[in-house]
């Protein structure tokens, strides 16, 4: 989850304060940017120092399609041209998380495909150490679970052509 300067003014900074670290369900959406050669776009996070998919939670009165392109344009510097959505996720196996500052949550996260953006990439984000695309066995080092999953979910996505929940 996002923890901008102004994250104690958040909604989800504002519900933090009353549940303190306690599981907390949030939306959000999470984006596979794919490029010609079928490496996608991989976030070194400053949060955990692992490596995932580009997206974030949502804000009031925002769309989850909203969000994930949203997140996707602050985290990369990238604006997605060409998507599609292909799955949710919401299942406890893969999208229940503890941040290290002990904050947990339960995503519920719309994964959208993008395979044509505008923009230079950019890793000046606060949340990004790195920003690089890979294919998904080259990666150096750990993948968060949910990133692991979506990448699954795409590649069903892709063979069956129907949308993926898990």
């Amino acid at each position: 989850m996002k923890q901008k300067s102004g994250f104690s003014q958040s909604y989800y900074g504002k519900l933090r304060a009353l549940i303190g670290s306690r599981l907390m369900l949030v939306t959000g959406g999470r984006i596979i940017a794919e490029d010609e050669q079928g490496r996608y776009l991989f976030q070194k996070r400053n949060d955990w120092d692992v490596w995932g998919f580009p997206g974030g939670v949502s804000e009031i009165k925002e769309s989850l399609q909203e969000c994930a392109l949203r997140e996707f344009n602050e985290e990369t510097g990238l604006t997605a041209l060409n998507w599609e959505p292909i799955a949710f996720a919401s299942g406890a196996e893969t999208e229940i998380s503890t941040y290290p500052n002990g904050d947990q949550v339960h995503c519920l996260c719309l994964i959208i495909h993008v395979v044509k953006w505008e923009g230079v990439l950019n890793s000046a984000s606060s949340e990004s150490l790195n920003l690089e695309f890979f294919y998904p066995n080259e990666v150096p080092g750990i993948i968060r679970k949910c990133d692991v999953r979506a990448i699954e979910a795409l590649c069903e996505f892709k063979k069956s052509k129907k949308f993926q929940l898990y």
